[in-house]
Protein backbone atom coordinates (compact mmCIF):
# COMPACT_ATOMS: atom_id res chain seq x y z
CA UNK A 1 0.00 0.00 0.00
CA UNK A 2 2.96 2.33 0.65
CA UNK A 3 4.02 1.95 -2.99
CA UNK A 4 0.95 3.88 -4.14
CA UNK A 5 1.64 6.95 -1.97
CA UNK A 6 3.24 9.96 -3.66
CA UNK A 7 6.92 10.55 -2.88
CA UNK A 8 6.31 13.87 -1.11
CA UNK A 9 3.81 12.19 1.23
CA UNK A 10 6.38 9.52 2.08
CA UNK A 11 8.90 12.22 2.93
CA UNK A 12 6.37 13.95 5.19
CA UNK A 13 5.63 10.70 6.98
CA UNK A 14 9.31 9.97 7.58
CA UNK A 15 9.93 13.57 8.71
CA UNK A 16 7.02 13.31 11.10
CA UNK A 17 8.36 10.05 12.52
CA UNK A 18 11.80 11.63 12.85
CA UNK A 19 10.51 14.68 14.71
CA UNK A 20 8.30 12.49 16.89
CA UNK A 21 11.26 10.27 17.76
CA UNK A 22 13.49 13.30 18.40
CA UNK A 23 10.86 14.85 20.67
CA UNK A 24 10.55 11.55 22.54
CA UNK A 25 14.32 11.38 23.01
CA UNK A 26 14.51 14.98 24.23
CA UNK A 27 11.72 14.42 26.74
CA UNK A 28 12.80 11.04 28.07
CA UNK A 29 16.61 10.93 27.86
CA UNK A 30 17.22 12.46 31.29
CA UNK A 31 14.66 10.36 33.23
CA UNK A 32 15.83 7.18 31.51
CA UNK A 33 19.48 8.03 32.20
CA UNK A 34 18.63 8.70 35.86
CA UNK A 35 16.79 5.40 36.13
CA UNK A 36 19.60 3.46 34.44
CA UNK A 37 22.12 5.19 36.72
CA UNK A 38 20.13 4.35 39.85
CA UNK A 39 19.45 0.75 38.87
CA UNK A 40 22.93 0.16 37.44
CA UNK A 41 24.79 1.80 40.31
CA UNK A 42 26.12 -1.52 41.68
CA UNK A 43 27.71 -2.18 38.28
CA UNK A 44 28.77 1.41 37.47
CA UNK A 45 30.59 1.81 40.79
CA UNK A 46 33.36 -0.41 39.42
CA UNK A 47 33.88 2.08 36.57
CA UNK A 48 33.98 5.21 38.75
CA UNK A 49 37.68 5.69 37.96
CA UNK A 50 36.59 6.59 34.41
CA UNK A 51 34.44 9.54 35.52
CA UNK A 52 37.07 12.29 35.11
CA UNK A 53 37.98 10.96 31.67
CA UNK A 54 34.35 10.81 30.58
CA UNK A 55 33.73 14.38 31.77
CA UNK A 56 36.88 15.55 29.97
CA UNK A 57 35.77 13.78 26.78
CA UNK A 58 32.28 15.32 26.92
CA UNK A 59 33.67 18.82 27.37
CA UNK A 60 36.37 18.34 24.74
CA UNK A 61 33.90 17.07 22.14
CA UNK A 62 31.55 19.93 22.97
CA UNK A 63 34.22 22.58 22.50
CA UNK A 64 35.69 20.90 19.39
CA UNK A 65 32.58 22.11 17.57
CA UNK A 66 33.48 25.76 18.27
CA UNK A 67 35.86 27.58 15.99
CA UNK A 68 39.02 28.68 17.82
CA UNK A 69 38.56 32.07 16.18
CA UNK A 70 35.37 32.55 18.24
CA UNK A 71 37.19 31.95 21.52
CA UNK A 72 38.80 35.19 22.68
CA UNK A 73 40.13 34.96 26.23
CA UNK A 74 40.20 38.20 28.18
CA UNK A 75 41.73 39.10 31.57
CA UNK A 76 38.26 38.87 33.13
CA UNK A 77 38.20 35.13 32.34
CA UNK A 78 41.39 34.59 34.37
CA UNK A 79 39.93 36.55 37.31
CA UNK A 80 36.70 34.55 37.22
CA UNK A 81 38.60 31.25 37.16
CA UNK A 82 40.80 32.41 40.02
CA UNK A 83 37.77 33.42 42.10
CA UNK A 84 35.97 30.16 41.38
CA UNK A 85 38.93 27.87 42.09
CA UNK A 86 39.99 29.93 45.10
CA UNK A 87 36.45 29.97 46.46
CA UNK A 88 36.09 26.22 46.04
CA UNK A 89 39.42 25.62 47.75
CA UNK A 90 38.55 28.01 50.58
CA UNK A 91 35.14 26.37 51.09
CA UNK A 92 36.85 22.97 51.22
CA UNK A 93 39.38 24.17 53.80
CA UNK A 94 36.67 25.71 55.97
CA UNK A 95 34.47 22.60 55.98
CA UNK A 96 37.19 19.91 56.00
CA UNK A 97 37.58 20.09 59.80
CA UNK A 98 33.91 19.24 60.31
CA UNK A 99 33.21 16.66 57.60
CA UNK A 100 35.43 15.66 54.69
CA UNK A 101 32.56 14.35 52.53
CA UNK A 102 30.51 17.53 52.94
CA UNK A 103 33.62 19.61 52.18
CA UNK A 104 34.21 17.69 48.94
CA UNK A 105 30.55 18.02 47.98
CA UNK A 106 30.54 21.78 48.50
CA UNK A 107 33.76 22.13 46.52
CA UNK A 108 32.29 20.16 43.62
CA UNK A 109 29.08 22.24 43.78
CA UNK A 110 31.15 25.41 43.41
CA UNK A 111 33.29 24.09 40.53
CA UNK A 112 30.74 22.07 38.49
CA UNK A 113 28.35 24.79 37.27
CA UNK A 114 31.10 26.07 34.98
CA UNK A 115 31.64 22.62 33.50
CA UNK A 116 27.95 21.94 33.02
CA UNK A 117 27.42 25.31 31.38
CA UNK A 118 29.94 24.40 28.66
CA UNK A 119 27.31 22.83 26.42
CA UNK A 120 24.98 25.83 26.79
CA UNK A 121 27.72 28.34 25.99
CA UNK A 122 28.88 26.25 23.05
CA UNK A 123 25.37 26.18 21.60
CA UNK A 124 25.15 29.96 22.08
CA UNK A 125 28.31 30.22 19.97
CA UNK A 126 26.58 28.27 17.21
CA UNK A 127 27.60 24.64 17.70
CA UNK A 128 25.27 21.68 18.21
CA UNK A 129 25.89 19.70 21.38
CA UNK A 130 24.97 16.09 22.05
CA UNK A 131 26.43 15.77 25.54
CA UNK A 132 23.01 14.91 27.00
CA UNK A 133 23.12 11.56 25.16
CA UNK A 134 26.10 10.20 27.13
CA UNK A 135 26.07 7.17 29.37
CA UNK A 136 25.22 7.72 33.01
CA UNK A 137 28.19 7.60 35.40
CA UNK A 138 28.59 7.37 39.11
CA UNK A 139 29.32 10.49 41.15
CA UNK A 140 33.00 11.23 41.62
CA UNK A 141 33.50 12.18 45.26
Amino acid sequence: MVAFLPKSLLLCISKKKYTTMLKFLKNWTLPIAMLVGAVGYPIFIYFSFLTPYLIFTMLLLTFCKVSPHDLKPKPLHAWLLLIQIGGAFLAYLLLYRFNKIVAEGVMVCIICPTATAAAVITSKLGAVSYTHLTLPTTPYV
